[in-house]
């Protein structure tokens, strides 16, 4: 079974969106998920730079938003990976532009999206 803190990932998103706006933007699709097995908290990323946040690959550091998400014991090896594809998916699809930052990036859609030119980019 893998340890807690390898399943945890950040997601730096950059949208015009406050904190509270996104929650409630992602409320739907969260709730469409099993609820017991992880933890999100979405916050104003601290090292957010209007400028910086242009610069590809790197800029995503300087997104203004951070998703953490963490995960329980309890869920089953490959929630993880599923539950952070199903947000970067729903970000992506509605042209929010996003890049996961986890021991797992690998598994993920695009590689959770560093590096790749064909996810949205703030611009």
């Amino acid at each position: 079974m893998e340890s807690q803190t390898n399943r945890y990932c950040s997601i730096f998103v950059s949208t015009d969106f406050a904190t509270d706006k996104l929650k409630l933007e992602l409320s739907e699709l969260l709730t469409a998920l099993e609820t017991s097995h992880y933890c999100v908290d979405v916050i104003r990323n601290s090292d957010f730079d209007k400028t910086l946040q242009y610069q590809f690959p790197d800029g995503f550091l300087y997104f203004k938003i951070k998703l953490e998400i963490d995960f329980k014991e309890s869920a089953a090896d490959n929630f993880h990976v599923n539950f952070i594809s199903k947000i970067l998916n729903w970000l992506w699809g509605n042209y929010i532009p996003a890049v996961a930052a986890c021991d797992y990036e690998d598994e993920l859609p695009l590689k959770g999206g560093y590096r790749n030119s064909s996810i949205p980019w703030p611009h």
